[in-house]
């Protein structure tokens, strides 16, 4: 009985201090829980001057809308997204569109904007397009 209460305290003691041998983990078990975060923590993230006014999850896109179309806030904002995107599902998978017009920040198909479509209005407030998968900016993207 002696024997094993200090087997048992010899394991609990490795553990404390972190000696204690573990296999790593198989290459394709899922990352650890603190690296499972979620996406909407990202859609709370303070994007300034951008402001995220709609969110399509199964799509994995978000709308924003920029004051102007300058090219180096858009960048910056990225950078912070994929930072918090690359602990999420979304790592890699996401899109970001970007708008000088909140009203206008949607699909072309929407048929909340088809009047918008039809006159140029939304593609002249469509500015900048982001793909995580490419990890490439494109500028004016609507035809």
């Amino acid at each position: 009985m002696r024997r094993r209460l200090l087997a048992v305290c010899a394991a609990a003691s490795a553990l404390t201090i972190g000696c204690a041998r573990s296999e790593p983990p198989a290459a394709d078990a899922p990352p650890p829980s603190e690296a499972a975060t979620s996406a909407r923590s990202c859609f709370r993230l303070d994007l300034a001057p951008l402001k995220v006014v709609r969110v399509d999850e199964p799509q994995r896109r978000l709308f924003v809308v920029a004051p102007d179309a300058a090219g180096a806030p858009i960048a910056a904002r990225v950078h912070d997204l994929e930072s918090c995107f690359g602990f999420t599902d979304w790592s890699g998978r996401w899109s970001l569109s970007v708008f000088t017009d909140a009203a206008l920040a949607r699909y072309k198909d929407d048929p909340q904007v088809a009047g918008a479509v039809k006159d140029g209005r939304w593609s002249r407030a469509y500015v900048a397009e982001y793909s995580a998968a490419t990890r490439k900016t494109t500028r004016n993207p609507a035809p």
